[in-house]
């Protein structure tokens, strides 16, 4: 316990005003240009040649040990905690751990090195989990549907108990390979899409065996009974339009409780009339690029953190391959295009210039200070497994020889990049530092609750350890906020407010919910962030936070607490359940 001399001073600054303290709307609302929808002549950029910045710092890459396998799967649990699986686990680089089926591991980014999970069957349940989806639900549990393989692991669906270490399984209505996941405002799961046999998306797709292979259908699951509603086919239409670039579909749930589902180049929002059930409403205009960006075109998506009062909910869309019909060789997009999803059949694209690289398959995730950080990913290629032999060169000289399940793609990136939503910049190239391994198909990146980065996975490279970035947020030697004490759980709804006693040398003036990583194949599920008001009730070293209206804002699951110095520096996250609705 700090002494009280210790607890003076680090409350001593005014960290309020006497006004609701909320983040300034965003910059590039005055600036942005309509998307150019016909592709053709010069692009219109956000800002022209204005939309790079240079960070204070380049950050900071370090090992981060060992973690068996090459991470495909990443999870972040509530003790701060990675759970991570791929297809087999090898044990610790340079070991000789048995090669079981189901590899599952526990990384600990505080000890940076992980342990094996459940021995055999690791929380697949024996059931290859590899090509599933998957999220985390508010009671610390983790919720795999599909799979890859046989029947019984394409129907499969796993659910673990982190509290308990028990898995337990049940099976699907049929089979599904790649689908979108998300969870609803209820607690309530939504499963959209895939295909029903292994690798029949994408280009390689066997158009006579369409009927057969692909499964453009949804269901509802019920985390509470372990029960699943019927296949229903009003999502069709759109994965029909779409195929075959639509596996791994992205989902999002709206202020207004709507859905959207994003697959290929479509986008179409769903109203939801019962409990398992949902109609057409409209559809948004097709995001304005050369290629649909679904996988194996694997562009990146993400919504942008929201601001008070949740009016607006933008939609990022970003890189994927160049050109429809990619090979190897087909160069990655630096395209950026951004759409409010809340604005209703009217919406439509703005230019949010070019990215510093054009990046196919990479990973992103909300950083600590409400920027959003790009890793990994390739410039060049596809997303999938070549049967081309290759040797990798490491950047330490090392070098690796792939003889089966090789890479697509090429030209790793190794920088990482930051955007900015307050301002509509991005990182410039050059400005940010390298992550030592290249990371490309099968890779994942995971915010942690030190507001630092895990970067894992790459099968392709035989990725088995981890590496930890630094952001520029915490290099700058100010001091970071502390939470002394916040609640466990939390409840979104009218007038509900979230209390944090804390302890800072520079006020705080912004506070962040952060959905916890759920991540594979560039894909965030169940991705959130939204800024929080601070009422003039609070008083230094004492928070007063309103809560998001209802759930459609804030779904049930687990949030990352972020408080936030007037200096940008973030303290170390609360992880806090967000339970359902009662």
């Amino acid at each position: 316990m700090l002494c009280a001399l210790q607890t003076l001073l680090l409350v001593a600054a005014v960290a309020l005003a006497a006004a609701e303290q909320q983040p300034p709307e965003p910059e590039w609302l005055r600036h942005a240009q309509p998307a150019d929808p016909t592709l053709g002549g010069a692009r219109r950029s956000l800002m022209q040649a204005g939309n790079r910045f240079t960070p204070i710092n380049k950050g900071l890459w370090e090992n981060g040990g060992p973690t068996g396998i090459p991470m495909i799967y990443s999870n972040l649990m509530k003790d701060g905690t990675v759970i991570g699986w791929a297809t087999t686990y090898a044990g610790p680089i340079g070991g000789s751990g048995r090669n079981d089926q189901f590899g599952t591991v526990v990384w600990n980014p505080m000890l940076k090195n992980s342990f094996q999970l459940l021995p055999m069957c690791g929380i697949q349940d024996c059931k290859n989990a590899f090509c599933s989806g998957q999220v985390t639900t508010w009671d610390n549990n983790l919720l795999i549907f599909g799979g890859h393989g046989n029947d019984k692991d394409l129907t499969g669906s796993r659910w673990y108990n982190g509290n308990t270490g028990q898995v337990a399984s049940n099976r699907m209505a049929s089979a599904r390979w790649y689908p979108g996941v998300l969870t609803l405002p209820d607690g309530m799961v939504l499963i959209v899409g895939g295909v029903a046999h292994n690798g029949q998306g994408g280009w390689q797709a066997l158009p006579d065996r369409r009927a057969e292979y692909d499964n453009p259908t949804y269901t509802v699951f019920d985390p509470r009974t372990k029960q699943f509603g019927p296949d229903r086919n009003e999502i069709r239409p759109q994965l029909n339009k779409a195929w075959p670039i639509h596996l791994f579909p992205q989902l999002n749930v709206l202020p207004d409780g709507t859905v959207t589902v994003s697959a290929g180049k479509t986008l179409v929002n769903y109203k939801r009339t019962g409990v398992d059930k949902l109609v057409k409403n409209f559809e948004y205009p097709d995001r304005p690029h050369p290629s649909a960006w679904s996988y194996p075109q694997t562009g990146i998506g993400l919504t942008l953190p929201m601001l008070p009062p949740y009016t607006n909910m933008w939609f990022l869309a970003s890189g994927g391959s160049a050109q429809e019909r990619a090979t190897p060789a087909t160069p990655a997009s630096n395209w950026a295009s951004i759409i409010d999803l809340q604005a209703g059949p009217k919406a439509q694209w703005f230019n949010m210039g070019s990215m510093p690289y054009p990046r196919l398959m990479g990973d992103a995730v909300y950083l600590c200070d409400g920027t959003i950080g790009f890793f990994g990913g390739a410039q060049k290629g596809i997303a999938g497994w070549s049967k081309v032999k290759q040797t990798y060169q490491y950047k330490d000289g090392s070098t690796w020889r792939c003889n089966d399940k090789c890479t697509d793609a090429h030209d790793p990136i190794y920088e990482a990049v930051i955007f900015n939503p307050l301002t509509g910049k991005w990182s410039a190239k050059g400005s940010l530092s390298e992550m030592m391994q290249m990371r490309l198909y099968h890779s994942t990146a995971v915010l942690l609750p030190s507001c630092k980065v895990m970067s894992a996975g790459s099968d392709v490279t035989n990725g088995r350890s981890a590496e930890i970035f630094t952001p520029p947020y915490l290099l700058t030697g100010r001091p970071r906020p502390q939470i002394l004490q916040a609640p466990d759980a939390m409840r979104p709804g009218p007038g509900q407010v979230l209390t944090v006693k804390y302890a800072s040398l520079d006020p705080v003036d912004r506070v962040l919910l952060l959905r916890t990583g759920a991540a594979t194949h560039s894909i965030f599920f169940d991705a959130r962030a939204l800024y929080l008001t601070i009422l003039p009730t609070s008083t230094v070293g004492n928070l007063q936070l309103a809560m998001p209206p209802n759930y459609n804002l804030l779904p049930p699951g687990m949030y990352m607490l972020v408080l936030l110095s007037n200096q940008g520096v973030p303290g170390v996250a609360r992880i806090i359940s967000n339970l359902p609705p009662a």
